[in-house]
């Protein structure tokens, strides 16, 4: 039996299993009755975005459950705009807000911001959340402080979620904010939760000495920020080159360095051996000629 496991991101970013299936067989059809099945027991509410394995079976299935993915101009524009690496921020939104107009995309609902006034150095915005026929479903409330950059909405995703809501970011897009203020990034998103004496660790070995450990830790993290800060400035890089390998040739001359020491202990080894290291190491070249009269013989001889 085939195991067909469902899986979903949440909120959290975690995968999440949502259903599972058995197929006797991995052909077209098994597939199809699957994403049928699961259809079905989702009140026939398909996915918007689809990832397999790249097995043939399942993405014939796909398409021809899927509606959206029958359509085959939608396929082609979908890929040429989201694997574009070089298309610009600006240019990107105008061409996906095409896309998720032509197709109707945009889901069960729009909303409509209005600047209703300022209180207290916050500027008031009531959003009208309306569905797909323009009748009134809910209204929410967004405040904004300039020039702070603080926000707040009444949907409360913030506090939920651990996330913006959409009406935060259109409001602070709307006054051309493109940075989210740093108390807003939960420390569940930032790639230095971790504490750096652990995240680094990866990269020792144990010396056995807890506050040494801790040290190299640092220096790794230190060395892989700066890294991050010039990598992408030509002329800030090649100073750093040259810092690190100065440092690196006034550590190699150090007298007291350890790997000093161990470089003069294999010159000791080769003496407690009664064999010592030659300075120059002489290679034979074989002979090709000769290795190649023999292949003409053997080739005559076969003729």
């Amino acid at each position: 039996m085939v195991f067909a496991p469902f899986t979903t991101v949440d909120h959290h970013k975690k995968s999440v299993t949502i259903g599972n299936g058995l197929l006797s067989r991995e052909t077209i059809e098994s597939y199809e009755w699957l994403l049928k099945a699961f259809l079905r027991a989702h009140e026939g509410k398909a996915p918007k975005v689809v990832l397999t394995d790249q097995d043939p079976a399942i993405k014939q299935a796909v398409e021809s459950v899927c509606d959206l993915f029958k359509n085959k101009d939608f396929k082609k524009r979908f890929n040429k705009l989201v694997w574009n690496m070089h298309i610009k921020p600006d240019e990107f939104e105008k061409k996906w807000e095409l896309i998720i107009n032509e197709f109707n995309l945009e889901g069960s609902w729009y909303c409509h911001y209005k600047h209703v006034g300022t209180k207290i150095g916050w500027e008031l915005y009531k959003v009208e959340q309306l569905d797909k026929n323009c009748n009134l479903k809910t209204e929410f409330e967004v405040e904004i402080k300039l020039p702070a950059n603080d926000v707040k909405c009444t949907y409360e995703h913030l506090n939920r979620f651990g996330n913006f809501c959409q009406h935060a970011f259109n409001i602070l897009m709307k006054h051309g904010i493109k940075e989210i203020h740093e108390q807003y990034i939960d420390n569940r998103w930032r790639k230095d939760v971790i504490s750096v004496h652990y995240h680094f660790g990866r990269h020792v070995y144990d010396t056995g000495d807890s506050e040494i450990n801790k040290s190299v830790n640092q220096a790794y993290y230190s060395f892989e920020a700066c890294l991050e800060y010039v990598r992408k400035n030509k002329d800030k890089m090649d100073l750093f080159v040259k810092k690190t390998e100065s440092m690196l040739k006034e550590y190699e001359n150090d007298p007291t360095n350890e790997l000093q020491k161990n470089r003069t202990h294999v010159e000791e080894v080769g003496k407690l051996m009664g064999i010592s290291i030659p300075k120059d190491i002489d290679v034979n070249v074989p002979n090709v000629k000769a290795i190649k009269e023999v292949e003409r013989t053997i080739e005559f001889k076969v003729q």
